[in-house]
């Protein structure tokens, strides 16, 4: 009988000590919940003018002589740019019939650069090589066909500083000043002056 009783007790301690363990982990325990933390949320940079190293249109330059035709520019990096230059025209008045045909390349060194909101500029140092080329026809005489007098090649060669003016990011006029030189076999082809040029391209 005192083992009965002694086995009854020993299991109705271990009855309320389970209980008691249970009432620990039950639904009446304090949890503190898990708050996550804020998420980074990527924010995309507003577009530079910088941003489009690119540029496509058209160029003029005036000097001794008169030159224009399309152009493609690109910003090789944040230092360097190319410019390449080049025109197809022909000219038919009574004294002459010729064809012209230019292309030049520029290299352009960055100096400076300034952006606000819808605006930007970049100073550069540029320097040119090129070359011109007229195929001439000139009437033997009124009654005659006409009778090819010759090719005449020349070298294109310049230097000087220039600006870049970017407005809304896509639309820029570029303005140079500098010296720029003709140096061909005929006297009219030779000759060395002051050269301004400008222009206008979309950059993309």
């Amino acid at each position: 009988m005192k083992k009965i009783t002694k086995l009854c007790s020993v299991m109705l301690l271990a009855v309320v000590t389970a209980m008691s363990a249970a009432a620990q982990e039950g639904p009446n325990e304090n949890i503190s919940p898990v708050i996550p933390g804020p998420t980074a949320v990527s924010v995309k940079a507003p577009e530079s003018a910088f941003d489009f190293p690119n540029g496509l249109g058209a160029y003029l330059i005036l000097s001794s002589k008169m030159y224009g035709g399309l152009e493609y520019m690109r910003w090789v990096n944040d230092r360097f740019g190319l410019q390449t230059q080049i025109s197809l025209y022909w000219i038919d008045d009574t004294s002459s019939r010729e064809f012209i045909f230019d292309l030049n390349e520029q290299f352009d060194l960055r100096l400076a650069r300034f952006e606000t909101k819808n605006f930007a500029s970049i100073l550069y140092a540029w320097a040119s090589v090129g070359f011109t080329g007229s195929f001439n026809y000139s009437p033997s005489s009124p009654s005659s066909t006409t009778s090819a007098s010759g090719f005449a090649p020349s070298l294109l060669a310049g230097f000087g500083f220039g600006f870049d003016l970017i407005f809304f990011r896509h639309l820029s006029v570029p303005v140079q000043m500098g010296y720029l030189g003709e140096f061909g076999s005929g006297s009219s082809d030779r000759w060395i002056n002051f050269a301004f040029s400008t222009g206008i391209r979309y950059k993309f």
